[in-house]
Formats: C-alpha cells, sequence, structure tokens
C-alpha cells in the first residue's frame, strides 16, 4: 500500500514538474555547465603546476593556463548564481500550484468532509508539509542533482588521469549510494511521524486558541498544558531519532570518504617516491578528490532533507485521494423561471447508516412561510442540509421547482437557495464586507435594503465606523443576535428565491424575530422561506406547520388546528409553556 501511494505521489510530482518543464530544464543546463566547470578547475591544476616547475621557458603558457583558471571560477560564480535563481522560481511555481489546486480541491468536497476530519490538520497539511516539501523535498532533489553530476564529472577526470583509481573511486560512490538509499527509507518513515506529530501539536495549539473560553471558564488550563507538554515532547523523541538517523548517514559517508582518501592517498605517495606519478599529477588528483568530498557529503544531507520532504509531500498530496461525495452532474439542468416551490419526495438520510430521516415527504408552495418543529434529533438540521445539497438523499428526492437538486449545478443551486445556519460564521472583515459574501458587485441600496428588512440598521445606527465597522475573529466584536442578523442580511441580499433558516434567530427576542420574518414576507420581492426553531412563538405568524419526529412528518398544519388535534406538537407547547413557568 505504501509503495502504491509512493509511486502514486510520484507522478503527481511529475506533473507539476512538467509546468515548470521549461525552467526546470535550463536549470539542468546550469548544473551541467556548473559540474563541467568544477571538473575543468581540478583537471587544469595538473597542467599549471607541470608548467610551474618546468620553469621560465613556459612562462607564457603559464599565464594562458592561470588566465583559463580564473575564468573557470568567474563562469563557475556565474553559471551557479543563475542556477540558484532559476532553481528557486521553479521550486517556489510548483509548490503554487499545488496549494492552488488543494485548495480548489478542498471546495469540491461537502460538508460532510470536514465534519468527519480536523480543519487543523487540513490546514497543516496545506501549509506545514507543502512548505516542508518545498524547502526539503524540491529543494534536495535539485541538490541531488546538481552534487551528484558535480561528482560524475569528478569521477570522469579522476578516470581520465588514472584509471585504476578512478574505478575503486566509482566504486565505492556506488557503495555510498546504496548505502544511502537504505537509510533513506528507514528517514521516510520516520519523517512522516515527525509530519504526522507537527500536525498534532497544530490541531491542540489551534483547539487552545478556539477554546480558550471553555478552557479558562472551567479551570483546566493545567490539564491542558499537560497535554500539549506530552504531544510536543513526542515531538522532540522523533525529531531525536531523525537527527540520529540523518547523522548517522552523513557519518557513514564520511567514514567511506576517509578509507578511500587514504589508501589512494598511500598508494599516490609510493608512486611519486618511485617516480611513476608528477607532482602535478598528485595535485590534480588531490584536488578532485578534495572537491569530491563536498558534493558527497552534500548528497547524503540531500537524501536526508529528501525523506522529509517526501514524507511531508505525500501527507499533502493524500488530501487528493479523497473524491468528493457531491458531484455536480455530467449533464446538469437548469431551473426553470419559478417562484420557489420546494418539494421532499419520500426521502431517507442516514449519518454512518444512522437514518435521520425516514421516507419524509412535505410540500412547500411559493412565497409560503413554513415553520418546522420538533424535538431535539427529530431530523430538522439534517432536512436544511439536504435542502443545500450539503448532503445528498439516500432515497428520495429533493425538488425545487420541480427539479430534482441533484441534477442541477452546486452554483446554481446556491443562486436559488440561501442558507442560514445558528452557529454563524463571520469574516474578520467589515460588516459590509460579510454583508456582501455572496454579491460582491451589490450597490449600497442593495445593501441598505437587506440591512433595512432584516433591521440590522438598528444596529449599524450606533456604530462609529456604521458598515465599515469589522467584526473581529468569527465576529467576536458583536453580540450572537447582531452577529444573526448580519447573517440573514447576508442571505436576503443574494436575492434567492427560497430561505432556509435553521436556528437562524435563536439568538434574538421573540418580538424582533417576527418583525424580520414579516418584512421579508411582506417584502416586494416575497420569497419561500422555511424556518426551522425550537421557538413555537414563531408558528403564530407561519403560514403551516410541518412536525417532525424520528426524522418523520407526524403533523402539518396551523397553530390553531395542531392545538385542537392534542398531538405532537401540542405536547411540545406543553413543555414550553413549563419551562417558562420554572
Amino acid at each position: 500500500m505504501a509503495s502504491v501511494t509512493f509511486w502514486r505521489f510520484g507522478r503527481r510530482f511529475l506533473g507539476y514538474l512538467s509546468i515548470v518543464r521549461g525552467w526546470f530544464l535550463l536549470s539542468l543546463v546550469f548544473l551541467l555547465l556548473g559540474a563541467a566547470l568544477t571538473a575543468a578547475k581540478a583537471w587544469i591544476i595538473q597542467p599549471t603546476v607541470d608548467t610551474f616547475l618546468e620553469g621560465p621557458a613556459q612562462y607564457a603558457q603559464l599565464r594562458l593556463l592561470i588566465g583559463a583558471l580564473l575564468a573557470i571560477f568567474v563562469a563557475l560564480a556565474v553559471f551557479n548564481w543563475l542556477y540558484s535563481v532559476v532553481a528557486r522560481m521553479t521550486s517556489a511555481r510548483i509548490v503554487e500550484a499545488i496549494r492552488t489546486d488543494l485548495f480548489r480541491h478542498l471546495q469540491r468536497h461537502s460538508l460532510g468532509y470536514f465534519s468527519k476530519g480536523s480543519s487543523s490538520d487540513i490546514v497543516a497539511r496545506v501549509v506545514n508539509d507543502v512548505t516542508m516539501f518545498d524547502v526539503s523535498a524540491v529543494a534536495a532533489l535539485q541538490g541531488l542533482i546538481r552534487n551528484g553530476l558535480t561528482l560524475l564529472f569528478l569521477l570522469g577526470v579522476m578516470l581520465i588521469q588514472e584509471f585504476k583509481w578512478g574505478l575503486v573511486s566509482f566504486s565505492v560512490a556506488i557503495l555510498a549510494g546504496l548505502v544511502l538509499r537504505s537509510m533513506g527509507g528507514r528517514m521516510m518513515i520516520v519523517a512522516r511521524d515527525v509530519q504526522d506529530g507537527l500536525a498534532k501539536v497544530t490541531h491542540q495549539l489551534t483547539e487552545m486558541t478556539g477554546g480558550i473560553a471553555v478552557i479558562l471558564g472551567f479551570g483546566v488550563a493545567q490539564d491542558w498544558d499537560n497535554r500539549f507538554a506530552e504531544t510536543s515532547r513526542d515531538q522532540y523523541r522523533l525529531q531525536v531519532k531523525l537527527s540520529r538517523i540523518r547523522s548517522s548517514a552523513a557519518a557513514l559517508v564520511d567514514i567511506v570518504i576517509g578509507i578511500t582518501v587514504a589508501g589512494i592517498l598511500l598508494w599516490m605517495g609510493s608512486a611519486l617516491l618511485n617516480a611513476e606519478l608528477t607532482e602535478g599529477q598528485l595535485l590534480s588528483f588531490l584536488a578532485v578528490m578534495f572537491l569530491m568530498q563536498g558534493p558527497a557529503q552534500r548528497i547524503a544531507q540531500c537524501v536526508a532533507g529528501l525523506a522529509s520532504g517526501l514524507a511531508a509531500g505525500a501527507r499533502a498530496f493524500e488530501l487528493f485521494d479523497a473524491e468528493p461525495e457531491i458531484r455536480d452532474p455530467s449533464s446538469p439542468q437548469s431551473f426553470p423561471q419559478g417562484d420557489g416551490s420546494l418539494e421532499f419526495r419520500n426521502v431517507s438520510f442516514a449519518y454512518d447508516d444512522k437514518l435521520a430521516v425516514r421516507d419524509l415527504s412535505f410540500q412547500v408552495s411559493p412565497r409560503e412561510l413554513v415553520v418546522m418543529v420538533g424535538r431535539s434529533g427529530a431530523g430538522k438540521s439534517s432536512v436544511a442540509k439536504l435542502i443545500q445539497r450539503f448532503y445528498d438523499p439516500t432515497e428520495g428526492q429533493v425538488l425545487i421547482d420541480g427539479i430534482d437538486i441533484g441534477q442541477v449545478r452546486r452554483q446554481d443551486l446556491c443562486r436559488v437557495v440561501s442558507y442560514v445556519a445558528q452557529d454563524v460564521f463571520l469574516f474578520n472583515e467589515t460588516i459590509e464586507a460579510n454583508i456582501t459574501v455572496g454579491v460582491p458587485n451589490a450597490t449600497a441600496q442593495q445593501v441598505r435594503e437587506a440591512v433595512e428588512l432584516t433591521c440590522l440598521d438598528e444596529v449599524i445606527d450606533e456604530l462609529p465606523h456604521g458598515l465599515q465597522t469589522v467584526v473581529g475573529e468569527r465576529g467576536v466584536r458583536l453580540s450572537g443576535g447582531q452577529q444573526q442578523r448580519i447573517a440573514i442580511a447576508r442571505a436576503v441580499l443574494t436575492d434567492a428565491r427560497i430561505l432556509v433558516f435553521d436556528e437562524a434567530t435563536s439568538a434574538l427576542d421573540m418580538d424582533l424575530e417576527q418583525r424580520i420574518l414579516q418584512n421579508l414576507v411582506s417584502a416586494s420581492r416575497a420569497r419561500t422561506i422555511l424556518a426551522i426553531t425550537h421557538r413555537l412563538g414563531l408558528a403564530e405568524i407561519a403560514d403551516r406547520i410541518l412536525v417532525l419526529r424520528d426524522g418523520r412528518l407526524v403533523e402539518e398544519g396551523t397553530s390553531v388546528s395542531l392545538v385542537a388535534t392534542g398531538g405532537e406538537f401540542s405536547q411540545l407547547q406543553l413543555a414550553a409553556d413549563a419551562r417558562l413557568l420554572r
């Protein structure tokens, strides 16, 4: 399974590499030129030294060789600079493409995907893991190619100078590569654990900042300190383990290089004493060995970085493996010019095999205000989410103006239905920016109408900066009722045919709640409204009431008729009255 995942990751990475293939190939050209010049720098030492030892007669040739050596150093510096710039552009473009595609892919998912997973884990994969992939894997791959080519060219010079010992050095390089490959697999496993641990740290930090009021309110800060300290210790142990494996790999390479250098020096010293080798050949050979040591050590470091980066990249790319549960149809239909009728036709729906809605059928006529009530767990919120197609029914159909919403694009559905939940999410922007999320090009008049319909003008007129007031993260600077009115205004501004309120007015007093709904019903652009609520007082202004129990429709009618029957609605009202009397 791991090999299949890695192979899939490799194919995806090659796909992103193809986006920058021009820049990547250009960087390879600079790499080749740099590696060749590094080898030339070592090779030119032999004729320079031999010419110098031959005496003044060769002075002109010596000046030519030194000039060539200087030209090599300058050209090498230029090509290294060009490579660094192009390589960074290449890796940055790859990361940009990966993050953009991940963001786009995540937005294709349904609400169910995000309710099952951790938001902090998603953030860690898109931000931390992709960053680690960039600074480790991509950079390490570029470094591996760069140092590998340099080493290869230097080995070529060594083979030309002394084939036998060049062949020995080549064999040692292969041995060192096998050692690094073996340890690279271990490093990648531990590096994956390190990234998982880092995601846990991010998760706990996110939960602490989001739930600080609960933590302080219940006096459990010390417990959270202990939990975070334990997670940090686990992360520390993994980091030490990974560092130990990396250091071991580098040490093994150094030992192999040391043994090889000692053996070659012993042979070359004997050859020089026996006049079988010139001073120039010795110095050139030593220069090659000296220049090879750096790339060999850097290759070991690159293998370690590549292992960490690939582990992080694999974690990030796993997000692509989760296919969206809710998809647009291959041949979508269009909504007709309707007034916003809504119908549930024999709909059933389950969360993880637990039925929340059972064979539910009802109709809401255009411009009708229908209130849906029921005990906790009756399936009311599931109905709201099915209308917005956050989930698809297990059985049956949800129809708007006679069209099955599963046969239209999600984008088109959003133009027809606006949904407001009890838990309001506001961006850390101005009130106006939060209202115009769905209609960014709305005129000032349209915004003002939405504000007046939702009685939000009473709040805005009292604020020093009015609509330009920044609400804070998640609307923390506003009360719950003010947040809900902004959310309702946001839904109203879209001019959708159908408004679905899921406890969207729970933080408002009864009088304000009724005023807002009456404003929406009597507005020049009347809308179909389905208001899901536990507050039965809202039923007094409803055209019709739907009563749910265990995911089924058990009663339907007006407030007066339902009270007269003495059924489920009557029992709910009696229970509500009893709570008020306490």
